[in-house]
């Protein structure tokens, strides 16, 4: 399981961001599965959150 970072509603407060569980695909053929070890959130992160 990995964790996936959601916006389950708009707003300024500290529920706007949402963390939950997310079963990790496995690629098909063809496909690649890419670790994602960090992850950054920039100002247009946060003005979608607050709805803007």
């Amino acid at each position: 399981m990995a964790k996936e970072i959601f916006i389950p509603k708009h707003g300024k407060n500290k529920w706007s961001i949402g963390f939950r569980d997310q079963v990790i695909p496995v690629p098909k053929e063809g496909q690649v599965l890419i670790a994602q070890v960090v992850f950054g959130i920039n100002f247009a992160d946060v003005m979608a959150r607050q709805g803007l």
